[in-house]
């Protein structure tokens, strides 16, 4: 995934919101749209609460953080 140089200060400036964050890793990771990485498969189950997908069939998971430097946060559901 090639990202644009920025700043830590731009960075906060631009992401300061989960959701800023979370929306801008999408469009870099899945710019063509979300397809499973261990199926050929374009449709999961989102549990929001780890911000995570599974697809309902091999139940394998996935993140948009998965392959990048950002770490989920623990949540209790």
């Amino acid at each position: 995934m090639k990202t644009p140089k920025a700043s830590f200060l731009v960075w906060q400036r631009k992401f300061h919101k989960e959701n800023d964050r979370i929306g801008y890793l999408k469009k870099l990771k899945w710019s063509d749209g979300f397809i499973f990485p261990h199926c050929p498969h374009d449709k999961g189950i989102d549990l929001h609460c780890r911000q995570i997908t599974e697809y309902s069939n091999c139940h394998k998971q996935t993140s948009v953080r998965t392959g990048t430097l950002f770490i989920a946060a623990t949540c209790l559901c």
